[in-house]
């Protein structure tokens, strides 16, 4: 049997977790980790790990600022 890549998602209300594993001849490995936090927030992150734990990505994309926040809040 070849190896199948198997995705599994896990969102909360403000993250969405990831991981990859793959399985063949009835076990699974897992090759990469990671997550999306801070949603709906200033400060979102998205980072991946791979199996053995190895950051390979962390990324803290600049966000615009809101537009209602310019109307409604103080500068």
């Amino acid at each position: 049997m070849s190896a199948l890549p198997i995705l599994v998602l896990n969102s909360g209300s403000s993250s969405i977790k990831f991981s990859i594993y793959e399985a063949a001849d009835g076990g699974r490995a897992k090759l990469y980790e990671g997550a999306v936090d801070g949603i709906g927030t200033d400060l979102g992150k998205f980072w991946i790990k791979d199996a053995e734990g190895k950051n390979l990505a962390t990324r803290k994309p600049p966000l615009p600022r809101a537009p209602w926040r310019s109307r409604w809040s103080p500068t």
